[in-house]
């Protein structure tokens, strides 16, 4: 505003050029496009310490794999997870106290509590993402922290609430390195019932982390994803929030036809998987510490 009121003023006396007060306000507004980009650059370095913390946690643990004896675990054939004395503190604050639970093939598990009572966190812990303060979790009598992270990703798979996509065809983002066919693919979201999901689909690129897909499509492929790899261990987190009706119903109903094979945690607020589940109840206290209940 300044700028015009100075500008118009030399304008109307003949000391300036309309055409130069014009281009004075584009150079003004370019200044401050950069300014702008200056105050955001504490929070994006601080974002950036942070992934490279997360980066710097994955190396050190490849690195510890390589010194670990190689562990046979039978990807087909996980018949158990015990959780023994599982308690977790971050920032100070306990999230899992004294936790022990077994699961066993078959067991759909629920996981219910309000936000930030440790959900996610105990998911991570089971996945071998974070590692408990104390406590032993074992999967087949091997206790987790003896497993390689390539052993571990060969039986656990995730949907997660944040999908990652790449730039890439959806058939590359479902298949990701792995030798699958377009028609394995196409059978699994058959078997499903999932709409939507056909050849053209498949060979469509996917642009800008998902800016063309809606969110339902990148649901289904988040799920493919994990399905085609035919986990024993399935960990959905909030995975069907973005499907319309009909493919929740489908999608439930083909979990429920494959849980015998399987150990299946999910994370929902959604009415549809409590009807296959086992409840864990997460319960803070007024010292935040969490209380878990399983229901049979």
């Amino acid at each position: 505003m300044v700028i015009w009121i100075y500008g118009g003023f030399k304008v109307i006396n003949g000391l300036m050029t309309a055409g130069t007060l014009i281009a004075l306000w584009g150079y003004y507004q370019q200044l401050m496009i950069h300014i702008e980009s200056l105050k955001s650059f504490n929070s994006e370095y601080q974002r950036f310490k942070v992934n490279m913390n997360r980066l710097n946690e994955i190396v050190d643990f490849e690195k510890i794999d390589e010194l670990q004896q190689d562990i046979k675990l039978n990807q087909i054939n996980v018949e158990n997870i015990v959780v023994s004395n599982v308690s977790f503190s971050y920032n100070g604050k306990c999230i899992i106290s004294d936790f022990s639970e077994v699961f066993q093939k078959g067991d759909i598990v629920g996981i219910y509590g309000e936000n930030g009572s440790g959900k996610s966190t105990l998911i991570n812990i089971f996945s071998g993402f974070c590692k408990p303060d104390e406590g032993i979790i074992k999967i087949n009598n091997i206790d987790i922290s003896e497993l390689k992270v390539h052993e571990l990703k060969d039986i656990l798979s995730i949907v997660p609430q944040d999908i990652q996509l790449f730039s890439t065809t959806v058939l590359d983002n479902i298949c990701l390195d792995s030798k699958i066919s377009i028609d394995e693919v196409l059978s699994l979201s058959n078997k499903i019932g999932f709409k939507g999901i056909n050849e053209q689909f498949l060979n469509r690129v996917v642009l800008n982390k998902g800016a063309n897909l809606s969110g339902g499509q990148k649901q289904k492929i988040a799920i493919l994803r994990a399905l085609i790899r035919n986990p024993s261990i399935l960990i959905l987190d909030e995975a069907t929030s973005s499907l319309d009706f009909d493919s929740k119903e489908k999608f439930y109903a083909y979990i429920n036809t494959i849980r015998d094979s399987i150990i299946c945690f999910i994370i929902s607020h959604e009415k549809e998987s409590i009807s296959l589940t086992k409840k864990i109840e997460l319960k803070l206290n007024k010292e935040r510490l969490c209380k878990v209940k399983m229901k049979k």
